[in-house]
Order: structure tokens, then sequence, then C-alpha cells
């Protein structure tokens, strides 16, 4: 899966991954199949993905989201 977010709320790293470059707010939506305890969608800060030190698209990758909207 490719995350394509909008600049200039990221920045890529030496690795080619994208990570936060300002505050933002992501609503992710997540497959019906999961098996995620967070199953239909979710309210997601950008302090939970800093916190976990975690990228966006590992974020996404581990909780099997399908698409990420920017606000």
């Amino acid at each position: 899966m490719k995350v394509v977010p909008p600049w200039p709320l990221f920045r890529r790293d030496r690795r080619s991954a994208f990570t936060a470059a300002t505050p933002f707010d992501v609503t992710v939506h997540l497959h019906h199949n999961s098996s995620s305890l967070f199953l239909g969608g979710c309210q997601v800060h950008h302090t939970q993905i800093e916190r976990s030190n975690a990228h966006l698209s590992d974020f996404c990758r581990l909780y099997s989201i399908v698409k990420v909207t920017f606000s």
C-alpha cells in the first residue's frame, strides 16, 4: 500500500518513509475484516504516532489502514 500525504505536512526521511513535519489530524478507515481493535474507523492524533516512534506507512501496515484523510 502506498500513502501519499499532502505537502507540506510531511517530509521524506533518508529511508524514504513519510514522517510528520507539522501537527496534523488523521482519520483512518480500516478493512472490515481487520483483526485490529480499531474496527470501522477511529481518530488518530499525531502525538500517538510520534509517541510510538512509528512512520505513518508502518502505522498503516500495522493497522491495515486502506484510506487516510487529512484535516
